[in-house]
């Protein structure tokens, strides 16, 4: 450390959040209540989200006189208190080329931890695989369809060891998803999460029509997979 307690070889934190400070041994992710955004919510009504725009505790400390003179933490345990811990943040730390490239390894495969419940949930619970489909494949040409595909499909269920399953074969489940390559695209925001993806008209689950011509029907024939020591699920 420093007369000033930096640490030699590292620069000042970046200004703007999702930025990366440089040093002599590589990059550096700075994170802060700055780059922090309440993402998701229980019950849609804690103090951080307003007309649904999400906020970082530490703007909430600058913009609400109710928080004058209390840290970003405080302010960040009360959101969670109010809202019975149901509160999740999102980190804008990412560096986009990163995650391009990690897209573009023969290995990588496509998921999403989105949870579908809540008032508020993340917009990735229903647009992560649009997103794939349309704005990495698509428009910014990261892979090709049947490259991104593989990715969402056939590779992530040899990689889980999920047997019959991510490929249109005799004898596999039948999880079937017929979409426009034209057209397909997420449409979720943080205001409104729960906004389906354009250009995906049919969605078959277990052989049975779940969305239909854009729709969802009252089936519910998903579960949830236990992978079995064989590979099979019960």
């Amino acid at each position: 450390m420093d007369d000033e307690g930096a640490e030699p070889g590292y620069t000042e934190k970046p200004e703007k959040a999702g930025q990366h400070g440089r040093t002599n041994r590589g990059a550096v992710l700075c994170a802060g209540f700055r780059n922090e955004e309440v993402g998701s919510q229980r019950d849609g009504k804690a103090r951080d989200a307003r007309e649904g725009e999400y906020r970082s505790p530490a703007e909430l400390v600058d913009q609400d006189p109710a928080d004058t003179g209390r840290a970003p933490f405080a302010v960040f345990v009360d959101v969670l208190l109010r809202d019975e811990l149901g509160t999740g943040i999102l980190q804008h730390v990412g560096h986009e080329e990163n995650v391009q490239a990690i897209m573009r390894h023969p290995r990588h495969t496509g998921g999403s931890d989105g949870l579908l419940v809540g008032a508020k949930p993340h917009p990735r619970a229903w647009g992560t695989f649009p997103r794939y489909l349309g704005h990495y494949c698509r428009d910014l040409g990261v892979f090709s369809l049947e490259e991104c595909v593989g990715h969402l499909t056939g590779r992530a269920a040899a990689r889980l060891r999920l047997r019959e399953r991510g490929l249109v074969k005799e004898g596999y489940a039948a999880d079937l998803v017929l979409f426009d390559p034209a057209t397909v695209a997420d449409t979720a925001t943080y205001a409104d999460p729960r906004r389906p993806a354009a250009g995906i008209p049919y969605v078959f689950v277990n052989g049975v029509l779940a969305m239909d011509d854009g729709k969802r029907t009252e089936a519910l024939a998903g579960r949830a997979l236990r992978r079995l020591p064989d590979g099979a699920v019960a």
